[in-house]
């Protein structure tokens, strides 16, 4: 699909033009779009497309207008949760237990605070302390 890309996108971009194909893509846009690591497929190209129409100004589609993600950067070794090290509900239980910590401080140790910060109620945020063994002694550290 990557040497079909400029192909497509241009298909696409007249498709969903609403001026029935008077918008181009400049020459950056489409080797920004040949050089992208989709990680989705042609539906993923069809919406940056739609968003580079809504948001381009002239008649050229500029690589800035596409929003392309940057690359994820490579990141050292560290345990994730298929490494092996551990099962993943520890995992997932650290990554709450930081999440609730994190936000705890952040209020002061608030309960209710915290609890809207984090997207939950004050109920599951309670629940959730008693079973990751969250007290207010962690308050102090």
């Amino acid at each position: 699909m990557r040497d079909d890309i400029g192909t497509i996108a241009q298909q696409l971009l007249t498709r969903l033009s609403a001026d029935g194909g008077a918008i181009k893509f400049s020459p950056g846009a489409l080797q920004a779009l040949a050089q992208y690591d989709f990680p989705g497929n042609v539906r993923e190209l069809e919406n940056i497309i739609e968003r580079a129409i809504a948001l381009h100004t002239g008649d050229l589609i500029t690589p800035d207008d596409l929003q392309l993600l940057p690359a994820e950067p490579v990141k050292g070794p560290q345990e994730s949760p298929t490494s092996g090290r551990f099962p993943l509900t520890d995992y997932l239980d650290r990554v709450e237990r930081t999440a609730i910590l994190e936000a705890l401080g952040q209020t002061g140790f608030n309960r209710t605070a915290a609890a809207k910060i984090l997207g939950v109620t004050f109920r599951a945020l309670r629940y959730r302390m008693e079973r990751l063994s969250i007290t207010d002694k962690e308050k102090a550290e």
